[in-house]
């Protein structure tokens, strides 16, 4: 059963803790650009180059054979399930605090969790690291994310199954996450109506990035955003992401938004994944690390942030 505790204070949409504010003088910005940019710490340029290479030839295919949603990461864990939990494991702090500071701003105590779209599980296993519910459940397409999950996990019920095809279950639970799920989907509001027919929940935390905002848009004019090796073919503002939640029947209770903070290794991991060198990972070390602690808030509103929502189910 979820527990309801009276709100531990209004809405404001964003927060901000002492871990998110950020400042940098001119001379400590650049000494740690200097510090980000350095592939020193890890394999050599040529090695690094012959990877993102294969790595390049491996993505060009998938992008022309038209492999997108549930086949795209089920063919990515296939090629790169411990690279891929690695990665996952980096940004999945930031996305169970948000589950963590919507389920307390609400006060929202739930027992039982089920993730849908759980991957190898670096959310789930936080939101339980975190104590954010007693019983937890997760789900995913790929067997090898959720093989993987098995292996690495104690107390998580782990399931195989297509989301795209869920079947009618009488089991409730308290919470469901999507985190990072939609933005992958061709028919996102489809899919929202089938969890809402088919799933019986008390409350839905929604987690997607926020790709569609001014600076992308400048971008998206001299490119096709499409052609990205996340495998995302939606994108979203805040306005289309509520507005999606809202036509497939929630109703919204609570929003976070934030601008995911990468740490030096991240980056190192991000510049090896898509193949940042030289000068090209210079600047990436400023507009991916450093600019967006300095211009949190502009960054948020302009150029790229992630967004949490607190949903139920509209009567």
């Amino acid at each position: 059963m979820l527990n309801v505790n009276p709100p531990s204070r209004p809405n404001s949409g964003i927060d901000a803790t002492a871990g998110e504010k950020f400042a940098l003088s001119p001379g400590l910005l650049w000494q740690r650009v200097a510090s980000v940019a350095s592939p020193a710490k890890t394999c050599s340029n040529r090695r690094r180059e012959a990877l993102f290479h294969e790595e390049s030839v491996f993505f060009e295919a998938m992008r022309n054979e038209g492999t997108v949603g549930r086949d795209y990461y089920d063919k990515v864990y296939k090629r790169s399930l411990d690279d891929e939990a690695e990665w996952l494991r980096f940004g999945s702090v930031e996305k169970a605090r948000s589950v963590q500071i919507l389920l307390r701003q609400s006060g929202l105590q739930p027992r039982s969790t089920l993730e849908l779209g759980c991957g190898t599980g670096a959310v789930i296993l936080e939101c339980q690291r975190l104590g954010i519910g007693k019983e937890f459940t997760a789900i995913d397409y790929s067997a090898e994310a959720v093989g993987y999950l098995k292996e690495n996990s104690q107390g998580i019920v782990c399931r195989t199954e297509d989301l795209m095809q869920l079947a009618p279950s009488e089991e409730h639970f308290d919470l469901v996450l999507l985190s990072h799920v939609l933005e992958h989907l061709e028919e996102p509001k489809e899919f929202l109506h089938d969890v809402l027919s088919r799933l019986s929940f008390d409350r839905l935390i929604v987690e997607v990035p926020l790709e569609d905002l001014m600076a992308s848009r400048l971008k998206n004019l001299i490119r096709d955003r499409k052609q990205n090796r996340a495998g995302h073919v939606q994108f979203f503002d805040r306005q289309t992401f509520i507005a999606l939640l809202q036509a497939s029947g929630l109703r919204v209770l609570n929003e976070r938004t934030y601008v995911p903070h990468l740490t030096a290794p991240v980056f190192d991991a991000l510049a090896a994944r898509n193949g940042y060198f030289g000068v090209n990972r210079v600047l990436k070390s400023m507009t991916q690390v450093h600019l967006p602690q300095l211009l949190r808030s502009l960054w948020q509103r302009y150029y790229y942030a992630h967004m949490a929502v607190l949903c139920e189910k509209r009567r």
